[in-house]
């Protein structure tokens, strides 16, 4: 008898429906490593990194990767940041349980679990594609033990697919599979495409306070004030001090964080208003996992700027850098970056002090409490994250217990 491909997966339109399938399903998963990743169908223009960093291209109509900037004059093959473009259902094997996702349309994905037989696929009609894409993700991902799922919430639709979803509605953009070592197997929508890729938790954050501390550095240098790299040279750390940290939430989710070293006092201010509160999880996971020797931290005190910065010393020590242009005279405000605070630390201990503090002060209120103060419906999705805390510093916190 002639078979053809009937996959009677459900459609998770709202991330409220998504949220829930994923909170009940996800624990058969969690603590089993990734075995397999097969895909159904065509891999199309996709990219990534070889292991000299060149950026490498697949274009739709070619089986070879290329350097990008050379133009098919080298071939190369990505080994990390991959991210592969495909038009059909992927399958993410754990031992016995098989996650089926299909999600080419911006907050509609296809989703079940142990449904599709691959055997029964090889032997359709219809010449279904059926690639095996593990050598794309051994480095990081195959073989890594699962530690949570989560999706991320957006009330922002996709502006070029999805002009019939209206601003504000229940929607969401990413469904990310988070591992051990701290990368996660991120899974989305573009265009008519899935797009299925690697990254580090912690790397757009990185990224984006990098690119902030350079620039500040540099017009710290245009204005003929010592850049930060300079400001660092001229610091002398504490070393064995005893670091305080001590966090509280003010005006509904801002973080309002106080560092004291030695009756050294600093303060940061994560106002949420300016800031994606729960980003401070990944300056911590980088701090864990990172192999940069700098790890930062950038945020915008509603007009006044500050960095968290770190410098490895070895496994065990840490530089820990509070720098900021926060200084009051009066009612008026000096723009001039000056170091807070400068402490050598342990980094479990810093890590362990950093998280605690915060869920602690998460702990005081509960999101029936924001909505009575008119918060709720605005901080939602960031107090969902900050409450459920990170899995990867826990599970390095127990480890290095």
């Amino acid at each position: 008898m002639n078979k053809s491909f009937d996959w009677n997966a459900k459609k998770f339109y709202t991330a409220t429906e998504l949220d829930t399938y994923i909170e009940s399903s996800k624990n058969s998963f969690i603590g089993k490593k990734i075995e397999e990743i097969v895909a159904l169908g065509v891999l199309y223009t996709s990219i990534g990194f070889d292991n000299d960093e060149n950026k490498c291209i697949k274009y739709a109509d070619e089986d070879d990767w290329f350097i990008e900037d050379l133009d098919k004059n080298k071939k190369s093959f990505p080994t990390h940041q991959v991210a592969l473009s495909l038009d059909e259902p992927v399958i993410l094997r754990f031992n016995d349980k098989h996650f089926e996702i299909k999600y080419c349309e911006f907050s509609n994905a296809q989703i079940a679990i142990n449904t599709i037989d691959l055997i029964d696929i090889l032997n359709l009609e219809n010449n279904i594609t059926v690639k095996k894409v593990n050598k794309y993700f051994v480095k990081n991902i195959i073989g890594q033990t699962l530690v949570d799922i989560k999706i991320c919430h957006t009330c922002i639709p996709d502006n070029y697919t999805s002009h019939y979803r209206k601003k504000g509605e229940d929607m969401y953009d990413e469904i990310l599979f988070i591992f051990e070592n701290g990368y996660q197997l991120r899974i989305s929508s573009d265009i008519d495409y899935m797009v299925l890729s690697e990254q580090p938790s912690w790397l757009k954050m990185q990224n984006f306070s990098k690119d902030y501390w350079n620039s500040f550095s540099r017009y710290n240098e245009e204005e003929n004030k010592p850049s930060f790299s300079e400001l660092i040279a001229s610091s002398v750390p504490k070393e064995n001090s005893n670091l305080q940290i001590i966090t509280k939430l003010i005006y509904g989710l801002d973080l309002d964080i106080g560092f004291d070293c030695n009756n050294t006092n600093s303060s940061l201010w994560i106002a949420e208003s300016m800031n994606w509160v729960p980003n401070i999880f990944y300056f911590l996971e980088a701090i864990i996992y990172s192999k940069e020797t700098e790890i930062f931290f950038y945020c915008d005190e509603e007009g006044r700027d500050s960095f968290l910065y770190v410098q490895t010393i070895n496994d065990k020590k840490i530089r820990f850098i509070h720098l900021s242009d926060k200084k009051y005279i009066g009612e008026h405000t000096l723009n001039d970056f000056n170091i807070k605070q400068d402490v050598i630390i342990d980094k479990r201990e810093f890590i362990e002090k950093f998280y605690s503090a915060i869920k602690k002060a998460v702990a005081t209120v509960t999101i029936d409490e924001l909505n009575e103060e008119g918060w709720g419906h605005l901080l939602n999705d960031e107090y969902e994250l900050l409450k459920k805390g990170s899995k990867i510093i826990e599970i390095f916190l127990e480890v290095n217990n």
